[in-house]
């Protein structure tokens, strides 16, 4: 792979979380495909969350 980086949560990358859920689903890989279903139901609601809980709001107990 060539030119990764990090970057923040953002709407514009939903089709590339689509595409790595819907991998994860296909290897059978339960554990990541849980864990990013949430984002797949609704992307807007999972972004947002991931903003407040890096604010430390609405963490999950």
């Amino acid at each position: 792979m060539k030119n990764l980086f990090l970057s923040m949560p953002s709407k514009e990358y939903k089709k590339s979380f689509e595409d790595y859920v819907i991998a994860y689903k296909n290897a059978d890989d339960n554990y990541y495909f849980t864990k990013y279903k949430k984002g797949m139901e609704n992307f807007n609601e999972y972004i947002d969350d991931l903003y407040k809980y890096s604010k430390a709001i609405d963490l999950p107990i």
